[in-house]
């Protein structure tokens, strides 16, 4: 989901174009760490850290862990986000370089919710709880873009387009007990296993380690 100080971060970016234009080089030969402001677009909630690997100049490996810890539209939410971005540099500038590669997600989460489920067909209604449990495979391809904002700090925004595997498996707390549910909200829409378009946005804060 977006936030509201992404967007000022974003902006400070575009203006250290102008601030950092003699960027030192070897910057780009250098490991980092990563935090990721914005990752996803999503109805979850997720603190996200990596750590992005410099194989040559213009090639690198990120591995990516984001823990997820509430959702917009659930009572409660967790899982995990495990992503491997292979990044090939194909543009250099003066305040940074931009890159094309493949993704690898994967997704794993467990919801809560109250749905309205009907009972001995329709007979009478009566709320419960009900939970919902996902795993997501996705495979895309993204470009972004990278800021110098000094020797070791550097901004990445990147976006991606692909396709995802999802497996719904929905669990009641009174199994056999209630007929389905007859909530129309979309989180009840669908359980099983389906194949997606999906898409993905970015925007990180990176350290540089090596000195």
């Amino acid at each position: 989901m977006i936030k509201k100080y992404s967007f000022l971060v974003l902006a400070c970016c575009l203006l250290s174009s102008f601030a950092y234009s003699q960027q030192d080089s070897l910057m780009l030969d250098k490991d980092k760490v990563t935090f990721s402001l914005l990752t996803h677009i999503s109805i979850f909630e997720s603190v996200n850290f990596g750590y992005e690997k410099q194989l040559k100049p213009m090639r690198s490996v990120e591995t990516e862990l984001a823990y997820i810890y509430a959702s917009f539209f659930a009572d409660n939410a967790s899982g995990v986000i495990w992503r491997n971005t292979y990044k090939h540099f194909t543009r250099r500038f003066s305040d940074g370089r931009f890159f094309l590669g493949p993704q690898l997600v994967l997704h794993y989460h467990r919801v809560k919710q109250q749905a309205i489920f009907s009972h001995l067909n329709g007979a009478y209604f009566e709320r419960d709880d009900m939970k919902r449990q996902k795993f997501r495979a996705s495979l895309m391809g993204v470009m972004g873009r990278e800021w110098f904002l000094g020797d070791r700090l550097m901004i990445e925004f990147n976006f991606g387009v692909g396709v995802k595997y999802d497996n719904v498996k929905f669990i009641y707390d009174n199994v056999g007990q209630f007929d389905s549910p007859v909530n129309n909200s979309n989180f009840f829409r669908r359980e099983g296993a389906m194949v997606l378009p999906d898409g993905n946005i970015a925007l990180k804060l990176k350290y540089n380690l090596n000195t």
